[in-house]
């Protein structure tokens, strides 16, 4: 529940939190991404992961800063098509 609730935290306030950080801010993206793995009692935490990162992109300003992290995370992306069923990862890729 913690981790839930760190990850709505995250994603809500990342741009502001890390504005000048973009380490930063790409450290959050990778722990949103990593939570997305969460599986049997705390698979909660994965579709709140995913529910946040397609919500991030509807921000202009959060998604200009994502995109460029793209190909720095496109090996990522890849695994995750191929093994995750979580739908609101693929709802977080349609939004590109």
């Amino acid at each position: 529940m913690v981790q839930t609730q760190f990850i709505m935290f995250m994603s809500y306030y990342s741009d502001y939190l890390f504005k000048s950080n973009d380490a930063g801010f790409k450290k959050t993206l990778e722990f949103l991404f990593a939570s997305m793995r969460s599986t049997g009692d705390q698979e909660c935490i994965g579709y709140a992961a995913s529910e946040c990162l397609s919500n991030m992109l509807h921000d202009p300003k959060v998604k200009e800063r994502i995109v460029p992290l793209i190909p720095t995370l496109i090996g990522v992306l890849n695994e995750y098509s191929l093994n995750l069923s979580i739908p609101g990862y693929f709802d977080f890729l349609s939004n590109f």
